[in-house]
């Protein structure tokens, strides 16, 4: 016979806070991650900085979505200096400055919510365990490698030119972005970047 599961006397947005700084941020720092917020992650490496992010929903956005305040998204990011104005590098920049970005689907089957982006936190706190299980998951099997690609930058500038932004469910919901559309003047910026680094402009 299982145990029941224990109810959260008062739920809030610490106690996803702790079960992040538990299960993710120990995985992380074994990825040489080193600085961390509640909710966010960097690795600096010789070129750039990679970011995750445990992106949380105020009221309003939360109930457009039909998710609870303590739901949340895992956003990756790469950001690359030489993309960025002489002066102007963030050294720990935010998830959404990043020039490629990607967010993470769950694997989780959530008939609350089956929206692919969003990990849904139950109002009484009963899932918020497995649901920061499922995203750690993802960040094992897809979310580093995804980052660690980026580190390589002919396969970076290969990516630039030729990836078009994907979409994971056919409506206008992205999945990945490397700074905009091809051909649009953010993506050129960045590719433009990234060859004057390799030497090819």
């Amino acid at each position: 016979m299982h145990s029941p599961i224990p109810r959260i006397a008062r739920l809030d947005s610490r106690v996803v806070n702790r079960q992040i700084r538990a299960k993710v941020w120990p995985f992380l720092r074994e990825q040489q991650f080193e600085k961390f917020t509640a909710r966010t992650a960097w690795r600096a490496w010789e070129l750039g900085v990679d970011v995750v992010n445990f992106q949380s929903f105020n009221s309003y956005l939360a109930d457009a979505i039909g998710a609870t305040t303590y739901s949340f998204s895992v956003n990756l990011a790469v950001y690359y200096p030489m993309c960025h104005k002489p002066g102007g590098a963030e050294p720990y920049p935010a998830e959404y400055s990043g020039d490629a970005r990607l967010r993470l689907r769950k694997r989780l089957d959530q008939p609350e919510l089956n929206r692919p982006d969003t990990w849904y936190v139950r109002p009484d706190g009963t899932n918020v365990a497995d649901v920061v299980e499922d995203a750690l998951n993802e960040l094992r099997t897809r979310g580093i490698a995804w980052l660690t690609q980026f580190h390589d930058m002919a396969a970076a500038l290969d990516a630039f030119m030729n990836r078009d932004d994907s979409d994971m469910t056919g409506r206008g919901l992205v999945e990945e972005t490397l700074g905009g559309r091809l051909g649009s003047p953010a993506r050129t910026r960045r590719v433009q970047g990234i060859a004057a680094y390799l030497g090819l402009r």
